[in-house]
């Protein structure tokens, strides 16, 4: 860092004359200090809102953006060109201080604000030399390998780039907002385009709801849907993810069908023991009516770790009739002489309590949308590959750095959508958290477009009013940094992000945001220090974003750079007249 002091005579434009914890105001002894001038090749304007300063404070420094100017009240009635011109205004500035140094030590800034400036402390125009200071290696800690990727400029000096540094923007999951136009999906292909530029194989997998990235990095590219080559395997669902797929109601449905999933594992299990020698399996399924309880508790017990575990391993094909083998009396004999110890015939009661939920199921299972994206048919199967298979070997190998899943093909009908993107995190979620997980050795980065349409609803809601989360991605966000798999969303709506997610998120790049629901989830979610220059988001120009997070020194107005044409997001509006 250059090492020159901020605080000439010449740059001087003032005093502190308040200190509060959130804002520092200023007085301007005359007007003309508020006007442009020029100084060692500088050109300097403090009067202008967004503009920096320097306050000079006993041992420390502070940078500080001007918030907002105004005049005392009793000067308003006089205003007049001449008031101007003669000096005799006198206004008053309103600071947010962004950062404090270290004046008699190595320029470096300092994180947290354990000192103020005192009433009375002169306050200088900031030079755009002494600004660089603190944005080169932007977040870069002393002790870390080269790690910055260079993705924005200065708004008001676009030659002047700031390199970030990759781990003060990932390591504590990052969120890119903004209201459509503003530049937030250009933000992800440049922040991509960046990273693989890097000599270290960085593991990223962007999940692109929307077809927005079909011409980034083609080679490692899988479309869910019809005409896609990927499906996740029902059998890394849970028992979580199959309810909202085929809401049971609470009360009848839900016991029948987990009796009938516990009951194909158990036969997938004697199966791949070879050991259907037993009266209550036939042709794959369990037959309970007739049969003693015994043997059945027996075997269940030898495959209970198999029953119990979360995936749902077994025959998806054979559900709607195993959930009829269900429904009968849990006794056996006639209702006035049972016996506990063996299991009774049908139930036509039960039966009839699960007949729309069986119909439900076999719709799902037959419905194509719902087979292509969770392998329900043999065909899928064999036509297809998994995602699993698709994933281990791009994670494994030592080429590839980015897979790119497009879910631009699955429709919303029946919240597909969103079950898919839920369960495709879920997946990524076990396999990080598995004892042999190779992601600490090799950290996953997780990008995930256009969330809101992911998250557009936190809990599926049935008929009968039952709710089933969807929990996977703040699961992400609030365990799996120390597993090593980090998150970086996008969205355009950040109110429609559960407020669990977006608190997890240690970094925002912000773009324009009109909406003051989204500006408040942000606000509420986004780092001390940040909530004044939030204000600004509204007036943003395209790809202007604000850059904050609480491994950075301070918040930071940036302007993203350039795009190679071949990796630029397919998201421009048509135009309804154009040459």
């Amino acid at each position: 860092m250059k090492q020159f002091s901020p605080f000439d005579k010449n740059k001087f434009i003032g005093y502190v004359s308040k200190v509060t914890p959130e804002l520092t105001k200023i007085h301007f002894p005359n007007s003309k200090l508020l006007k442009k001038f020029y100084y060692d090749g500088d050109v300097l304007h403090s009067g202008i809102v967004r503009s920096y300063v320097v306050i000079e404070g006993e041992g420390y420094g502070f940078l500080g953006k001007v918030i907002s100017i105004e005049l005392p009240e009793k000067e308003r009635m006089f205003l007049s060109e001449a008031s101007f011109q003669n000096t005799d205004l006198h206004p008053v500035g309103t600071i947010e201080i962004q950062l404090s140094f270290k004046i008699f030590e190595k320029l470096k800034a300092q994180k947290g604000l354990d000192q103020y400036p005192p009433v009375g402390a002169k306050v200088y125009a900031c030079s755009l030399d002494f600004l660089k200071n603190f944005l080169e290696d932007f977040g870069k800690e002393d002790d870390e390998i080269d790690d910055l990727i260079e993705i924005a400029s200065l708004p008001q000096d676009e030659s002047t780039n700031i390199k970030i540094s990759a781990n003060s923007l990932f390591s504590r999951h990052c969120a890119i907002v903004g209201t459509t136009g503003g530049g937030k999906s250009y933000t992800v292909a440049k922040t991509i385009e960046e990273l693989l530029k890097k000599k270290k194989i960085i593991k990223m997998v962007l999940i692109d709801s929307t077809g927005e990235f079909s011409e980034l990095d083609q080679i490692n590219s899988f479309y869910f849907g019809k005409n896609g080559s990927i499906y996740l395997d029902y059998i890394n669902l849970t028992e979580s993810d199959l309810f909202a797929l085929f809401r049971p109601s609470g009360q009848t449905q839900v016991p029948v069908l987990q009796k009938a999933i516990k009951s194909l594992k158990l036969a997938r299990a004697l199966e791949s023991k070879k050991d259907t020698g037993v009266s209550f399996y036939k042709d794959g399924f369990i037959i309970k009516t007739g049969n003693k309880k015994e043997q059945f508790n027996l075997k269940y017990n030898e495959n209970l770790e198999i029953i119990e575990s979360e995936n749902a391993n077994f025959d998806i094909q054979k559900l709607p009739t195993q959930i009829l083998n269900e429904c009968i009396y849990e006794d056996g004999g006639t209702y006035n002489s049972k016996d506990p110890s063996v299991w009774g015939g049908e139930s036509p009661g039960q039966k009839e309590y699960a007949a729309s939920l069986i119909m439900r199921i076999s719709a799902k299972i037959n419905n194509s949308d719902f087979s292509y994206a969770f392998g329900l048919s043999d065909t899928t199967r064999i036509n297809k590959s998994s995602l699993e298979a698709i994933f281990c070997e791009f994670h494994g190998n030592t080429t590839g750095k980015l897979l790119k899943i497009d879910l631009s093909y699955i429709g919303f009908e029946e919240n597909l959508r969103e079950i898919l993107g839920n369960c495709i995190g879920r997946f990524f979620l076990q396999h990080s958290q598995k004892q042999d997980s190779k992601f600490k050795i090799q950290p996953v980065l997780l990008f995930l477009d256009e969330a809101h349409k992911v998250f557009r609803v936190e809990k599926i809601k049935d008929e009968y009013s039952n709710e089933f989360k969807l929990d996977a991605f703040e699961r992400i966000a609030k365990e799996c940094r120390k597993f090593g798999l980090f998150l970086c969303l996008s969205t355009q709506r950040p109110r429609d992000i559960p407020q669990g997610v977006l608190s997890q998120m240690g970094a925002f790049i912000a773009h324009r945001l009109i909406n003051s629901s989204d500006r408040e989830s942000i606000e509420n979610a986004s780092p001390e220090g940040s909530k004044y220059l939030l204000s600004f988001l509204p007036s943003l120009g395209k790809g202007e974003a604000i850059l904050m997070g609480v491994d950075f020194p301070m918040p930071i107005n940036i302007k993203v750079g350039k795009v190679l044409d071949s990796n630029r997001p397919n998201s421009d509006t048509p135009k309804l007249f154009k040459n």
